[in-house]
């Protein structure tokens, strides 16, 4: 996408790379803050929130065409991808039984990163499909957001969180949903 911020855009290498660094910060601050909020807030609705700040931030991204914008997007962006992941592996080491739990841990870690190239790959077909294809990049990036609904529907607390926050019934009733 680079190349195109430069070109469409007018953006700088220096500006370019003080968004990669806003990136990777976000991504350092997600990474220790979303365990944290999922604490505080529960393993669900801190997931989701994550899902929907990165999706919500590419949306915007694909949107925008002034570099302060874009510079914060790609911060929120990083510190919801990396949030959702630390969030992701808590979650499913609550809900998923033990003897799976290691398989399904690794297997989303490794779709997550395969993910990647694939991704690199993707994009630039994409890219390469007209004037503006990179802002279809980041319209793809934020399709995610129709997670967030599905998931308030679909996705159940952790019992363990419920536990912790003295939510016995709750979690009681979801342990019987889950194993019945």
């Amino acid at each position: 996408i680079t190349p195109s911020l430069i070109s469409d855009l007018g953006f700088t290498l220096e500006q370019i790379a003080q968004m990669n660094s806003l990136n990777f910060l976000g991504m350092c601050l997600g990474g220790f803050f979303g365990g944290m909020i999922a604490t505080r807030i529960g393993r669900k609705k801190a997931l989701l929130m994550m899902v929907g700040l990165f999706s919500c931030g590419s949306i915007i991204n694909g949107l925008s065409a002034h570099y302060i914008n874009f510079a914060l997007m790609r911060f929120l962006i990083g510190f919801g991808v990396i949030g959702m992941v630390t969030v992701a592996m808590v979650y499913m080491a609550e809900m998923l039984p033990s003897a799976t739990r290691g398989k399904y841990q690794a297997l989303s870690i490794a779709c997550g990163t395969l993910g990647i190239p694939f991704g690199a790959l993707f994009a630039n077909v994409v890219i390469g499909s007209g004037p503006h294809g990179w802002r279809m990049c980041f319209f793809i990036g934020g399709i995610s957001i129709v997670l967030v609904p599905i998931g308030l529907k679909w996705l159940k607390e952790s019992p363990r969180w419920l536990m912790l926050h003295g939510r016995v019934a709750e979690a009681e009733k979801i342990v019987s949903e889950c194993t019945g």
